[in-house]
């Protein structure tokens, strides 16, 4: 954006302290470029630049004869609209690349990417016995199988589906499965009162 020469302007990051600076030499430090066309008459774009980097935004004071400092409001939202720009620039910027696209998005899983939910598949569940004359398409849905699945890992899973999803055949499945591989002997389901009926014609 300041159309200067890479060697002009040395970024550097001090790791022990969390640290970037940003230093143009002295012909990119008063380039019009840095000064006005991404600047502002109280910040250049380098120094917005060095802010952002460290999480910062721009504040800009005028100081009396006294050494009393007070904000200049109107070059403080000058500068910090600067800063928007530049860093909205720079959003779009660092995905144009796919390599470094693709360098940048490996790079922050491997930093950052702790914590990944385990998915549960449940596609090769052949569940021996069942009753499929009432199933859609006389089999489990996917998502049944994958809950299914996921009962049977152990652990308490929550059945959050839609209603109309089956969920009772997705409970009355997982039971039966528990039983022939020997995981649970009695299951037990403990419903409302007024839902006893149901479950039994529904089973």
């Amino acid at each position: 954006m300041l159309d200067v020469p890479r060697e002009s302007i040395k970024v550097g990051f001090a790791e022990s302290i969390a640290t970037w600076t940003v230093e143009p030499d002295y012909t990119a430090k008063y380039f019009v470029s840095n000064t006005t066309a991404h600047g502002t008459s109280r910040f250049r774009a380098s120094e917005l630049a060095e802010q952002a980097l460290n999480g910062r935004t721009p504040t800009a004071y005028d100081e009396d004869s006294d050494g009393n400092r007070t904000v200049n409001q109107p070059e403080t939202i000058a500068a910090r609209e600067t800063q928007q720009q530049l860093k909205d620039r720079f959003r779009g910027w660092v995905w144009e690349d796919q390599d470094r696209a693709a360098r940048l998005a490996r790079d922050c899983n491997f930093r950052f990417n702790n914590i990944r939910l385990r998915e549960f598949d449940g596609s090769h569940l052949a569940l021996p016995g069942m009753t499929r004359s009432s199933l859609r398409d006389d089999d489990l849905s996917p998502h049944q199988k994958n809950a299914v699945w996921r009962i049977l890992q152990g652990g308490s899973p929550l059945l959050a589906h839609v209603v109309g999803a089956g969920k009772t055949w997705t409970m009355t499945a997982a039971p039966m499965e528990l039983r022939r591989l020997d995981l649970a002997k009695k299951p037990m389901f403990v419903v409302p009162n007024h839902l006893v009926d149901q479950w039994g014609r529904s089973s």
